[in-house]
């Protein structure tokens, strides 16, 4: 990677390497921030997912608000962290599939690949979400 404040390679893969690349996407790319938050989320990986989020919004104890995400305080915290408007159906619906799927399967369920895509078909297969013009590209592009 270029030397322009970039996570280093091996640092990619852990908790502090994503809120560093949340600090720069926010600024410059939101759709890769979208992408990078949505699926730690989809996969379970809270420990990735709740400091890149409080980091890049600015909003702290994000975690109190994942069993019902669905609220002003999780909007506000999405808009802060500057992420495309036009996903937060998306964003929300993965949060609260993923609080759901948590709740019904406690730790029977590995963080992973396999908790990724049993939450975004789910994610997807939501009215609100499945109805939206970009949905099949995205769906495959957070599953990939």
């Amino acid at each position: 990677m270029s030397d322009t404040g970039a996570a280093k390679p091996w640092l990619a893969g852990t908790a502090a390497g994503v809120v560093a690349a949340a600090d720069k996407l926010k600024q410059e790319n939101p759709v890769a921030l979208f992408t990078l938050l949505t699926r730690a989320a989809a996969s379970g990986d809270w420990e990735m997912f709740l400091p890149a989020f409080e980091r890049a919004s600015g909003v702290r104890g994000l975690k109190l608000l994942l069993p019902a995400p669905n609220g002003l305080p999780m909007r506000y915290a999405y808009e802060s962290a500057c992420l495309p408007a036009q996903y937060w159906p998306v964003f929300i619906s993965v949060l609260e599939v993923a609080a759901a799927i948590a709740h019904e399967a406690g730790d029977k369920l590995k963080a992973g690949k396999r908790l990724r895509d049993l939450v975004l078909e789910r994610a997807f297969a939501v009215e609100a979400v499945r109805d939206l013009p970009f949905a099949a590209e995205l769906a495959q592009q957070l599953a990939a």
